[in-house]
């Protein structure tokens, strides 16, 4: 009999021993830790294009997987409404990302409305109006400075005129060419269309053959008609009066925005691009 208690005695402690060890409860994540996982909201406007796209959840699955940064991209959006300012307000995001300026008006509104989250916003395209962040949004806006596109196109400018490719400028009299770019000894290198009225495509043919102009530079909007009988003169085109002559360069971009959500580097206010940050789309 003492022998069986001693046994069930003994068992008892292995089993105890093994359950121990087995059952051991696992580690809890220390706070600091459990602090740094982040969660963002993006939204993007239908006119976002299938690349950036690409590259966006590119860019949002690896941030999930190696910096333990949740994601949620609701897109085809058209407006910030009532309903995504609900959903903001009652989900703990870390950050409300914005693409695009389709969305800005809205934003900067619902922004008011939860100002205990951080929005970032990424302007695609020049304002025509100054834009004035509330003082009660917590707000980053990132945006094409207008004043400061003619510096962002001096570079390219300056790197044809470095490879002797000239440049034939089109224009009007209310656009005229700045003047570090087209002196007033290189006159003929400029067509206005309102000094040529209907003869203008005559005038620009002649120019371009008697100055061999590697290059056709719009510095005033034209029309799709217009666009293609000058597109006949097969002479490579590029258009400094277009939006779209200036993009975004989201690989910069992305790292940049990375940095902020991981450093918690969050800053309100508006920011110009820098020239990393943007690209002179010649094609």
């Amino acid at each position: 009999m003492i022998l069986r208690k001693i046994k069930i005695s003994v068992l008892s402690v292995i089993v105890f021993v093994l359950l121990s060890a087995c059952g051991h409860p696992l580690p809890t994540v220390p706070t600091n830790i459990a602090d740094q996982k982040k969660s963002v909201l993006v939204l993007s406007p239908p006119s976002v294009d299938i690349k950036l796209q690409q590259k966006l959840l590119q860019n949002l699955n690896m941030w999930k997987q190696s910096d333990l940064i949740a994601y949620e991209w609701i897109q085809q959006v058209n407006v910030v409404d009532e309903q995504l300012v609900q959903k903001i307000s009652h989900t703990p995001y870390s950050y409300i990302i914005i693409l695009g300026n389709e969305l800005l008006p809205t934003a900067l509104d619902a922004a008011v409305k939860t100002a205990d989250k951080r929005w970032i916003i990424f302007q695609d395209a020049v304002n025509a109006n100054e834009i004035v962040i509330p003082a009660t949004a917590n707000v980053a806006l990132h945006q094409i400075d207008p004043a400061n596109v003619i510096t962002q196109w001096d570079g390219w400018v300056m790197r044809q005129e470095a490879l002797g490719l000239t440049i034939q400028w089109v224009t009007n009299s209310a656009n005229p060419i700045p003047i570090r770019w087209a002196p007033s000894e290189e006159a003929d290198h400029i067509l206005q269309f309102d000094l040529y009225g209907a003869s203008w495509f005559t005038q620009l043919a002649y120019q371009v053959k008697a100055n061999q102009a590697k290059w056709i530079a719009l510095y005033t909007p034209v029309d799709t008609t217009t666009l293609q009988t000058i597109k006949s003169l097969n002479i490579p085109i590029i258009n400094l009066k277009e939006t779209g002559s200036i993009i975004l360069n989201w690989d910069t971009i992305l790292t940049e925005l990375l940095d902020i959500i991981h450093l918690n580097n969050f800053k309100k206010g508006i920011f110009t691009y820098n020239p990393e940050e943007i690209i002179i789309n010649t094609q």
